[in-house]
């Protein structure tokens, strides 16, 4: 069975990595309504400066939001969630490399990081799709620009660059077309 770590703050994961499997990056309500990313990255580049959690974390990392449990809205209808994640995704574009590549994780990442319409189905359920299909290429080349550039300072093997990007490929295929 995994371990997570639940990384809400500064807690030195350097000290502790060798006792999880998993990392949890916890967004909270606060951090979020200020619109202020550098704690969030400064924990994301504990992960990606370092070669060792860098290929220890490889699709090990979840993110979620605390504070709005209350709210009805998924986390990518609320503004404050998308401006707050798309200005860390900004600073940190490594998602591709760390994300656990679940569809569910990797639907949310660009649920948050591309426009979105929502259609009420029932009175429990929506459906979602992207506003323009341009905007999500120009994430996706960023993403996959950040996975890139990652692997180049880490001075990771080509094919380990080809599979991590064949990886997201289908966690991408997986959700877009079930």
């Amino acid at each position: 069975m995994p371990s997570f770590f639940d990384f809400a703050n500064g807690d030195d994961l350097a000290e502790k990595a060798h006792l999880f499997d998993q990392v949890l990056l916890r967004l909270s309500k606060e951090e979020v309504t200020s619109g202020l990313i550098g704690d969030a990255f400064d924990r994301l580049s504990i992960l990606s400066d370092s070669d060792e959690l860098t290929q220890k974390f490889k699709g090990n990392v979840w993110f979620y939001f605390t504070g709005y449990d209350d709210d009805p809205r998924e986390i990518y209808q609320i503004p404050e969630c998308v401006r707050f994640f798309r200005k860390l995704t900004e600073s940190w574009p490594y998602w591709y490399h760390f994300l656990n590549n679940t569809p569910d994780q990797v639907r949310l990442l660009h649920q948050l990081l591309c426009d979105v319409t929502v259609q009420q189905i029932t009175p429990l359920q929506i459906r979602c799709s992207f506003s323009d299909p341009g905007q999500v290429k120009n994430v996706m080349m960023h993403l996959f620009g950040g996975l890139n550039h990652l692997y180049n300072i880490h001075n990771f093997k080509e094919e380990d660059a080809i599979q991590a990007s064949q990886e997201v490929h289908y966690a991408i295929e997986s959700f877009l077309f079930g």
